[in-house]
């Protein structure tokens, strides 16, 4: 059986949008945080709703930590956990 890397999945999870896969429809990110300025309060919102999402979709990793960084129009999530710290860019 085919396995997708963590890090494919937390990608397709932050890169999908909730309500548009049938079987799924929680996975993925609300439409909250799309064309939105990133306020502190907003990327407080956002980090909440990845670590509820890795803990739905994602059994494979426990998170400790997730810092998110902006910098010139790219998102970057460092997700740190029990094992390893894994950085994903997001344009």
């Amino acid at each position: 059986m085919y396995q997708i890397s963590i890090e494919e999945n937390i990608r397709r999870m932050l890169t999908t949008k909730k309500y548009t896969m049938p079987l799924y429809a929680n996975f993925g990110l609300s439409d909250k945080f799309i064309d939105r300025a990133l306020s502190n309060e907003l990327l407080l919102e956002l980090k909440d709703e990845i670590l509820e999402q890795i803990k739905l979709y994602e059994p494979r990793v426990r998170v400790e930590d997730i810092t998110i960084e902006c910098e010139n129009s790219t998102l970057t999530l460092h997700i740190r956990t029990e094992d390893e710290s894994v950085a994903i860019d997001l344009a």
